[in-house]
């Protein structure tokens, strides 16, 4: 009986240790396809949650105050981004988000990884969603 039970013990710890290998395998892909993404916006996995329009929203950036907000042309709408510590690539920051009509965006402190910089554009990686944010920065 001991020994059955040794057996189904492994057995169900070599189980959960393949779950959290295949997780994060899965959390490595969601990551690699956000930044693999070139339009500024909220992204989970490839799919957008916020899709920065050009052609009625503008950027607003403020070296000094380390915030870029994307916001519509008559203001119904913005997303903003705070940023407290230095902006270095695989770094963490800590990153106040503030948003107005934004689905699935509420206003927060959390700690973000800078997955990718890439020209102007900063690719923020937010773990506890799993959600990208791929915004304008000026270095």
């Amino acid at each position: 009986m001991k020994r059955v039970l040794k057996y189904a013990a492994a057995v169900a710890t070599v189980a959960m240790l393949w779950s959290c290998v295949n997780n994060e395998e899965k959390i490595q892909q969601r990551i690699t396809e956000f930044c693999g993404q070139t339009e500024m916006g909220i992204y989970n996995g490839n799919s957008k949650i916020y899709a920065f329009e050009p052609e009625t929203q503008q950027v607003a950036f403020a070296a000094s105050e380390k915030t870029c907000r994307l916001q519509a042309d008559d203001l119904s709408l913005f997303v903003q981004y705070a940023l407290t510590g230095n902006v270095t690539e695989n770094g963490t920051v800590k990153v106040t988000i503030t948003s107005l009509g934004v689905d699935n965006v509420a206003v927060k402190n959390i700690d973000m990884t800078v997955k990718k910089i890439d020209g102007n554009k900063l690719y923020l990686w937010q773990s506890d969603k799993q959600y990208g944010h791929l915004i304008y920065w000026e270095f």
